[in-house]
């Protein structure tokens, strides 16, 4: 029973160890034999996230906390992943000073990207650019985009975030496994929200541009109507353009048809 075995898991990881170092042991072989059946398994990838930081295993350390964050998560972890990607950069840094392969140099700029090192992440990725391979398109597209937005280079995010959009359309349209089609159409709506949140950026200085981050927000919708995330943020952004009619009927929306009552802020605004 999983139930059974998670909890006796959690046991086990709670009393930390014994003189021998068995119990957290047994507690993280547990988990694995969690994650072996479900992949995802939430609290298994935290764990073994940590296990594996503490064995110095950095790279399966990686691949559970990169389960996690789909899932959300909260402080504490994000200062372990921290500690993760510090272990993993410094390996990488040595294996590409001794060899300049572009592999290590990849991996490492995401690695820069999630500790914020965004300045160094950027001047690495372009110095690499010429030598990835053409099935590395669309990952460099959606690395420079997500380094641009983070560096507050809004216009530079734009355009790489077109560049990923048709690079990803390309491989969607080629043949490959239905999970990896999965995840790229995953990366579609992310271009989306890219670019959403660099126009509304913008609009802070030129309105104009508001009327294009509602707009990257319809394609989003288009596939996933119902998403929460993206109608709460046109609810703001109708604010910000003073078009407060159309507020309120997201805001409705939102209460009526998903009982998302904090959107009454929004309204408030609006009125």
């Amino acid at each position: 029973d999983a139930m059974v075995r998670f909890n006796t898991a959690e046991l086990l990881w709670k009393q930390e160890a014994d003189d021998n170092g068995c119990l957290r042991g047994k507690a993280a072989r547990i988990y694995e034999e969690l994650k072996e059946e479900n992949d995802n398994h939430y609290m298994a990838n935290v764990r073994l996230t940590e296990w594996y930081y503490e064995k110095g295993q950095y790279k399966k350390a990686k691949s559970c906390a990169e389960k996690v964050l789909s899932g959300g998560s909260d402080e504490a972890f994000l200062e372990l992943l921290v500690k993760v990607n510090t272990e993993i950069e410094k390996e990488l840094e040595k294996e590409y000073r001794e060899t300049k392969r572009w592999e290590p140099a990849l991996e490492l700029c995401w690695c820069y990207l999630q500790d914020g090192k965004i300045s160094r992440g950027i001047m690495l990725a372009v110095s690499i650019e010429k030598q990835l391979p053409p099935e590395k398109e669309a990952e460099f597209n959606g690395l420079m985009a997500k380094l641009y937005v983070e560096e507050a280079e809004y216009e530079d995010s734009i355009i790489m975030s077109c560049a990923w959009e048709e690079s990803l359309r390309k491989k969607l349209e080629a043949e490959g496994s239905e999970e990896e089609k999965g995840r790229d159409r995953d990366r579609l709506k992310q271009a989306h929200l890219i670019r959403m949140q660099c126009w509304h950026n913008l609009g802070l200085k030129d309105r104009e541009q508001l009327r294009k981050a509602v707009e990257e927000g319809d394609a989003v919708l288009a596939e996933s109507p119902q998403d929460i995330g993206i109608l709460l943020e046109q609810a703001q952004l109708f604010v910000e353009m003073e078009e407060y009619e159309q507020c309120l009927e997201l805001v409705n929306r939102l209460v009526e048809d998903h009982q998302i009552f904090a959107a009454h802020a929004v309204s408030l605004e609006a009125y």
